[in-house]
């Protein structure tokens, strides 16, 4: 899991150019709820699962075009309420939705 908060593109691209294998990761949570996100997590594998908080009620995601070219599975919370996924260290279920 690559959990990353509200890390803004600058530190983003930190990170997958020191750590590229983090792009590996079976399930990614997009920053900023789907806003400010580098174009750097667009070569995650096709098996990714992709996470991102955004609000029913809210501005967010304030640019939701970013979130519909990612390249795996995408749950939204506005669409999908609650997500929960369960891992055994080698695979990624999902419980919900």
């Amino acid at each position: 899991f690559l959990l990353t908060s509200d890390i803004g593109v600058n530190q983003q691209e930190r990170i997958f150019a020191q750590y590229p294998e983090a792009l590996k990761s079976s399930c990614i949570q997009i920053p900023h709820h789907g806003w400010d996100v580098s174009p750097l997590l667009k070569n995650a594998p096709a098996e990714t699962i992709f996470v991102a908080s955004t609000g029913v009620d809210t501005q967010h995601p304030q640019a939701p075009q970013n979130l519909e070219s990612f390249p795996g599975r995408l749950f939204r919370t506005d669409r999908d309420g609650t997500i929960v996924l369960e891992s055994d260290g080698r695979k990624v279920r999902i419980i919900r939705p």
